[in-house]
């Protein structure tokens, strides 16, 4: 975490989490684990583990493939569902 960026006491921040320069993380929000978030951002929503998130209003954009982990090792704890259309 840059020494620049605000975060408040009430966010939930995990490990392994880059959040660039002159970015503000609002109370009661959630950065999952490997996440990347951009400089000038303001957190104001969860970010999901191993996304990079940016925009003026945060959002993901993309997986984030570089961590040292990648998607096979996301724990059961850190899981999120996404519901497929098609699927049962």
């Amino acid at each position: 975490m840059h020494p620049n960026a605000i975060v408040s006491e009430h966010a939930s921040i995990s490990q392994e989490v880059e959040i660039d320069p002159y970015t503000i993380v609002d109370s009661h929000v959630r950065v999952g684990v490997f996440s990347f978030v951009a400089a000038v951002v303001l957190v104001n929503k969860d970010v999901l583990p191993y996304t990079i998130a940016d925009g003026q209003w945060v959002s993901s954009r993309a997986v984030n493939k570089v961590s040292s982990n990648g998607l096979a090792s996301l724990r059961r704890s850190d899981s999120i569902s996404i519901g497929l259309s098609g699927s049962s």
